[in-house]
């Protein structure tokens, strides 16, 4: 049996309860500069319907009330977990101490007004009640008392700091008390010094001129040493300039050769760095000699082509005619003799190579010799160091999501790719192309004074990479992925280059070379399964990394099929093409927006394949 206050009531207003504390939070939270409403989660929210059951609106309005008053002295940064804080304040609101005896008259009043109740379920409702409440009060009291003796510990342990602060303060001052007696006792004692030599002049003014006196001999002093530095710096100039004058003479006397001293000359300036930092040399190896000062000298024209052509013939051991002075050569070794002095020198064969590359002697001059059938395993080299693969495989798992931080839709955005087997590309001749392409477009660019726009970020990790390997990415140089459907392929690559004229069909941003700055794009063609297939242990992935000259690019602002090279951009040929993800690419449906950064080449020379990844994706 129910009521007339049961089952019709609250059918009706099943919705009203939530609604009814929804506006007491937003009340609360319009008066509360500290809450807001992401503290009132499903916990504080399930205590408030709790006590709108019991109570009704006065007794939820009082509870919120009481959390009010107990957080407006606080700030956010007070509490740590403003919800479970809320929780307690609710768990221990008794609406008798904070001055609801009204809510308690209602509380009774609801509890007795169901037609059902019977006077032993009263009773024990009653006594539950009463129970709930003491240990209430008893947990809330125990928690004063914990708080305030936290404060007074607190309060104890700043007081002694203060307390040791003023100890040493004290100690201080009275060591500075002491000082201040001793220099008085001092300045006394020299007052009546000086009054006896000076028989009873004045001691300070004595004192003055004494002090001018030898201000003025240290400055006469410092001016002296001065003048002498000056002469002796000149005359070292002058020495050295007529020693320079007297070898040159002896020189020409020797052998006559005025050609050779010219290119001598022509040599040392080669030297000198370029805007560009690196050095303007004929040849990209050449051979130096150490100097008098551990620098490294680059022998003359003539000098170099000789010892070039005398080591590439197979010859350990020679000898060069430099300034009509004949020294004996050990390519071997790696020194030089002067036949006539017997002075040794090192000589070494510079190679304009990355540091990366981590050439040995052995290795660099088999640059130089024929490599027939061993040109494959010269040039790509499987990685054996565990820390390369792994940062390898760090690098592609980081640079899954967009460089702003947006994960990607693709079916590859949710991979983890492990890397199984890797090689390092050590390709002399590509290498030298794509520095040549790198100098040729700062050449241009300066030439028509134009500064390229600068490349947007390709990601941390991409980013971090490249800088390791000393890529130029002030200079519009990035480094980027490449996927490949098989590993024959990659090894293509590795020896002749990237290559746009072998396409198949033309991309949608032209008929050039594609690079990605996120793993998940490249992965769509790594391997031949098709874009959406996952690289796996029957068919595992094949991706690149690659060193790209973008130079001077342009942003595509849609598809532009048939380009066979880049627009104009400011009356300037473009280097590449850049597409930025949100562009429309012509594609329909949720295809039809650029989800990845695409980088766009058009001259085989532009690029350079860093590493040689194979993967799969789990």
């Amino acid at each position: 049996m129910l009521g007339p206050s049961g089952p019709c009531e609250a059918g009706q207003g099943s919705a009203r309860p939530k609604e009814e504390v929804f506006e007491e939070i937003q009340h609360v939270l319009k008066q509360s500069p500290v809450l807001q409403l992401q503290f009132f989660d499903f916990r504080v929210r399930q205590h408030l319907h709790a006590l709108f059951g019991t109570g009704g609106r006065q007794r939820l309005k009082a509870a919120l009330t009481m959390v009010h008053a107990r957080t407006m002295h606080r700030t956010r940064q007070d509490v740590k977990n403003w919800p479970a804080y809320l929780v307690t304040l609710l768990k221990n609101f008794d609406p008798h101490r904070e001055g609801g005896s009204e809510l308690g008259a209602t509380k009774v009043k609801s509890r007795g007004s169901s037609a059902t109740t019977t006077p032993e379920k009263t009773e024990r409702f009653r006594s539950e009640a009463e129970s709930s409440d003491s240990e209430d009060d008893a947990r809330f009291e125990q928690g004063l008392d914990v708080q305030k003796s936290l404060e007074d510990e607190g309060k104890l342990l700043e007081k002694t700091k203060i307390n040791r602060l003023e100890g040493r303060l004290l100690e201080k001052q009275s060591r500075v008390d002491d000082l201040e007696r001793k220099l008085q006792d001092m300045q006394a004692h020299i007052d009546s010094l000086m009054a006896v030599l000076n028989g009873g002049a004045d001691p300070q003014n004595q004192l003055q001129r004494a002090v001018q006196r030898l201000k003025e001999n240290e400055e006469d002093v410092v001016r002296l040493r001065e003048e002498n530095e000056k002469l002796s710096r000149l005359a070292q100039t002058w020495q050295a300039w007529v020693d320079h004058l007297e070898e040159e003479l002896q020189r020409v006397g020797d052998s006559g050769d005025l050609v050779q001293i010219k290119e001598d000359l022509t040599a040392r300036l080669a030297t000198r760095e370029l805007a560009s930092g690196r050095p303007a040399q004929r040849d990209e190896e050449r051979w130096q000699f150490q100097g008098d000062s551990g620098e490294w000298v680059p022998f003359p024209e003539r000098a170099n082509q000789e010892l070039m052509g005398k080591f590439r013939q197979g010859l350990w051991h020679c000898e060069v005619s430099v300034h009509g002075k004949v020294y004996a050569i050990n390519f071997r070794e790696g020194w030089q003799i002067n036949q006539r002095t017997g002075k040794t020198r090192w000589i070494r064969c510079f190679f304009d190579v990355p540091i990366h590359w981590k050439l040995t002697i052995e290795e660099a001059f088999q640059f130089l010799t024929p490599a027939g059938a061993n040109f494959v395993a010269r040039t790509v080299r499987p990685v054996r160091d565990p820390l390369i693969l792994f940062r390898l495989q760090g690098v592609l798992n980081r640079s899954r999501s967009r460089h702003d931080g947006a994960s990607c839709w693709c079916s590859h955005g949710s991979s983890s790719f492990q890397v199984l087997e890797a090689f390092q590309v050590k390709n002399l001749h590509v290498w030298r192309r794509y520095q040549r392409f790198l100098q040729s477009i700062r050449e241009k660019h300066h030439q028509l004074g134009i500064s390229p726009e600068a490349c947007p970020a390709v990601g941390d990790a991409l980013t971090e990479f490249a800088h390791e390997l000393q890529v130029d990415q002030a200079g519009n140089e990035r480094l980027l992925l490449h996927g490949t459907r098989d590993l024959e392929t990659a090894m293509k690559i590795a020896l002749e280059g990237f290559d746009n004229r072998v396409r198949e069909r033309p991309g949608l941003y032209g008929q050039g070379t594609y690079f990605a700055a996120q793993t998940c794009k490249s992965a769509q063609y790594a391997t031949n399964g098709g874009t959406h297939y996952k690289a796996s242990s029957e068919m595992m992935g094949t991706m690149l990394f690659a060193r790209v000259a973008i130079g001077h690019p342009f942003y595509a602002e849609g598809p532009c099929h048939e380009r066979t090279r880049p627009p104009e951009k400011y009356a300037v040929r473009a280097d590449s093409i850049i597409a930025m993800p949100g562009i429309p690419n012509g594609l329909p449906g949720r295809a039809g927006l650029q989800g990845h950064l695409e980088v766009v080449t058009f001259d085989p020379a532009q690029a350079y394949p860093e590493f040689i990844v194979r993967f799969i994706e789990n």
